[in-house]
């Protein structure tokens, strides 16, 4: 079942990210190339961006002043939006601007204006769905949280009506009928209330939690108030978020695509971490379970080079005491990794010298070896062992800079390693964990 909560929840964050850019990228075309001969289109554009700029005190018309080598067309652009602007000014009324334009300007001018609205449909449209998503994701655990271990709600002291024993056909239906209240109750309360949840029922750590948890309130807020208020802050905004002033009461809030992006990476991060530690705090025992967990991380994270969040990953299976030895090991490797590609091996350098590597199977010796850069020993044992084969060694992320080297290539002379491939990934991702 977790399986199932953790694959909806980054199937729905990848599906708001690829929208975002996809949808970015339309609106972000070069405009020029769609006006050429409109001249409606032409002087609507230079109105919109002589309007904008005088929003931030800039006089674009003084710059734009015709001079003697300016094509005569252009000059006529120049002196026709001189003339609307003079009509405005002498009228007093900037805010109604709009009737002194063209028919055809005048429609131009608001498909831009309605470009620039896009994006704000766009970004105010992805937090609500981002902060909808990572609520389904609580409440789907706390769901199956409640069918494994139903007296975690007291079920037995549960009462239902009279209609819905009538309506219902077994007890498991009764069952999960109270489940459902109980969930739907639990999502009416706050983000603090979640969290003391998870930890006093669950026993769940919630590093995360505990280190964005400000950052978190304020994301469920600006949605709350996007929801219920029109983006325009209020007291409630106020309260719940850290650092704000009463008299900002009033001011409207924007999202743009550094918040939008930022907040996505912040609910993968927490959404992500409460599911893993509840799935290997629950269902640790079955070997099943910890190779789906593993192959997650290794896949949606070490894979996709996203260090910092794979690096926190492995540190939550770390702290389980369900993992066996030998994924334990493979845990260790891939975390230590995180550190090099970051940048940040010495902080764990001496942890992998001291490691009594001896007993460990061939596959984690060649690890450590590839870790410190003991190239030499590393092919001669690579040599005696069938454990790892080439296909590992082309794909395994943990020897990008192996791949580089002169008897690697030597031996693989086919393979052609991406420009910068091992270096590059230093602080290479959007990762927002800093802890």
């Amino acid at each position: 079942m977790y399986n199932d909560i953790i694959n909806s929840f980054l199937n729905n964050i990848r599906a708001i990210r690829f929208y975002i850019s996809s949808v970015d990228q339309t609106m972000d075309r070069p405009w020029h190339r769609e006006l050429v001969g409109n001249k409606d289109s032409v002087l609507a554009s230079m109105i919109y961006y002589v309007a904008k700029a005088q929003q931030r005190g800039i006089d674009l018309l003084e710059s734009l002043s015709p001079m003697e080598d300016m094509p005569e067309e252009i000059v006529g652009y120049i002196k026709e939006i001189e003339r609307i602007v003079q009509e405005i000014e002498s009228d007093g009324n900037n805010v109604y601007f709009h009737r002194y334009l063209p028919k055809g300007v005048k429609e131009e001018y608001q498909k831009l204006e309605a470009i620039e609205k896009q994006k704000e449909i766009l970004y105010r449209g992805s937090l609500l769905l981002l902060v909808t998503y990572f609520e389904n994701l609580i409440a789907g655990v706390m769901r199956e949280s409640f069918i494994k271990y139903p007296q975690r709600i007291s079920l037995d002291e549960k009462s239902v009506s009279y209609k819905i024993l009538a309506e219902m056909n077994d007890i498991e239906e009764i069952k999960n009928i109270l489940i459902d209240q109980e969930v739907t109750n639990k999502m009416y309360e706050s983000l603090l209330d979640w969290k003391k949840y998870f930890q006093k029922n669950l026993k769940l750590n919630l590093k995360a939690w505990e280190d964005e948890f400000e950052v978190i309130q304020e994301i469920i807020a600006r949605r709350n108030l996007y929801v219920h208020n029109n983006g325009i802050v209020n007291n409630i905004y106020i309260k719940l978020v850290n650092g704000m002033k009463k008299d900002s009461v009033g001011d409207r809030l924007n999202i743009d695509r550094e918040y939008i992006d930022n907040a996505i990476d912040i609910i993968e991060y927490v959404g992500m971490s409460l599911v893993l530690e509840t799935w290997l705090k629950e269902c640790g025992d079955n070997q099943d379970d910890i190779s789906n967990i593993l192959g997650i991380i290794y896949e949606e994270y070490l894979e996709m080079h996203r260090w910092k969040m794979a690096q926190y990953f492995y540190e939550i299976c770390l702290k389980s005491q369900k993992l066996l030895d030998a994924d334990r090991i493979l845990c260790k490797i891939n975390n230590w990794q995180c550190y090099k590609w970051l940048g940040e091996y010495d902080k764990v350098k001496d942890e992998v010298e001291k490691l009594d590597i001896s007993a460990y199977q061939p596959k984690y010796i060649l690890g450590v070896l590839a870790l410190g850069e003991d190239y030499e020993r590393f092919f001669e044992f690579y040599d005696s062992q069938t454990d790892i084969g080439e296909a590992e060694l082309k794909e395994w992320p943990l020897f990008m800079k192996l791949r580089t080297c002169e008897e690697y290539m030597r031996r693989f002379p086919e393979m052609k390693v991406e420009e910068k491939e091992e270096i590059e990934c230093n602080g290479n991702t959007k990762d927002v964990v800093d802890g």
